[in-house]
């Protein structure tokens, strides 16, 4: 196990305590930006905070080692995780709350490799063929059974490029060329994260930078992008039916915001960003990474449409951005990012991205003022 996940998931709490324990998407973020994206305890960190581990920690005081071993145990039944890690998790926890002192001795448990070596059964030199085992968090788990394995598979406790072993193996190799019945799982889990050759393939190499709790940023990506799109529907409106134009502006927002929320889908499922997403380097992912389907991103911007925007109606839609720049501010998440396990990530934004945004919109602005004016 990593000392420094530990030390992250502990500084995590000190300094932003309130938002850490809201939910396990914004306790992942946090640790996030403190250097937790190379370490992978952070992710058993996380899930334990969505298993309600530091709750339960937090009512039980004093917490004894009975506690933790009672706690270690149920939270290992529930994620298939082996004892010493759920262990570890429990304790790293429980020391980051203020509710024991942690053994330092935990941090020294020794690293599992590929190159380990094949498998024994911890009661004799002899493994059985359909004796399972694999690679987790540094650590070598099993055996299980094959059905238990299926089951990690499914429920994106394992993946593709986990390592795995067997009886029948003479090498460690990957749950993707482990056999048939793996495959067949990875295929069915369409939340399972993607592999390295995916990864290779899309060329995807975003790294978060800066602050990841950013409304106005989202705010004006947004509004410039669906003022974009009103300007070339516009456009298209007045070659097709030049009348159309002389709805009113209100109307026209309406109608324009509403077809918008069919065209953001496609650019998001074909290039992985819209225009102001790009300029002010706006990231939304799945949380393993990939880009959304075009259905994933139109449920997305329904709910966007209507909880978000509020259809797009003068006041309501001043109610909603409201609202939700509120919950992002305490919860670090929106709603409709939350109930699909969504990430929106940011990056640094130089001066000449934001120098993008007040040009494009100095340029709407001189062409409104020559609209008006021409009435």
């Amino acid at each position: 196990m990593k000392k420094e996940a530990y030390e992250i998931l502990k500084r995590s709490l000190t300094e932003h305590r309130e938002l850490v324990l809201s939910g396990k998407q914004p306790c992942l973020a946090i640790m996030r930006d403190y250097g937790g994206r190379d370490h992978q305890e952070i992710n058993l960190f996380a899930e334990a905070l969505a298993e309600r581990i530091p709750d339960r920690l937090m009512s039980s005081q004093p917490v004894t080692d009975d506690t933790i071993a009672s706690l270690s145990h149920k939270f290992s039944e529930k994620t298939f995780y082996a004892p010493e890690i759920s262990d570890f998790v429990v304790r790293s926890w429980a020391d980051a709350l203020g509710l024991i002192t942690i053994n330092p001795s935990i941090f020294t448990n020794r690293v599992a490799s590929s190159d380990q070596g094949n498998p024994t059964s911890s009661k004799d030199s002899t493994v059985k063929v359909d004796d399972w085992y694999y690679i987790s968090g540094g650590q070598q788990i099993g055996p299980i059974a094959e059905s238990t394995m299926i089951s990690l598979i499914l429920t994106n406790r394992i993946d593709g490029e986990t390592l795995v072993w067997c009886g029948r193996f003479t090498e460690w190799r990957p749950v993707r060329s482990a056999g048939p019945a793996f495959s067949a799982a990875l295929n069915t889990n369409t939340s399972a994260p993607i592999d390295v050759g995916y990864i290779a393939s899309t060329a995807d190499t975003y790294i978060s930078s800066g602050p990841q709790v950013r409304p106005w940023v989202r705010f004006f990506a947004r509004w410039s992008d669906l003022m974009l799109f009103s300007m070339l529907a516009g456009v298209f409106f007045s070659m097709l039916y030049a009348p159309l134009l002389d709805m009113p502006d209100m109307l026209f927002g309406i109608i324009a915001l509403f077809l918008y929320v069919f065209v953001e889908p496609v650019m998001l499922e074909k290039w992985g960003a819209t225009p102001f997403k790009a300029l002010l380097n706006v990231r939304v992912r799945k949380m393993d990474g990939r880009r959304l389907s075009y259905p994933e991103t139109l449920r997305r911007m329904l709910k966007i449409w209507v909880i978000g925007l509020g259809l797009g109606l003068p006041l309501i839609s001043l109610i909603t951005n409201a609202m939700c720049y509120d919950r992002l501010k305490k919860k670090s998440i929106t709603s409709w990012d939350e109930d699909d396990n969504l990430a929106v990530s940011h990056q640094t934004i130089n001066f000449w991205r934001y120098a993008g945004i007040v040009v494009f919109w100095a340029v709407v602005l001189f062409f409104i003022s020559v609209a008006e004016s021409n009435k």
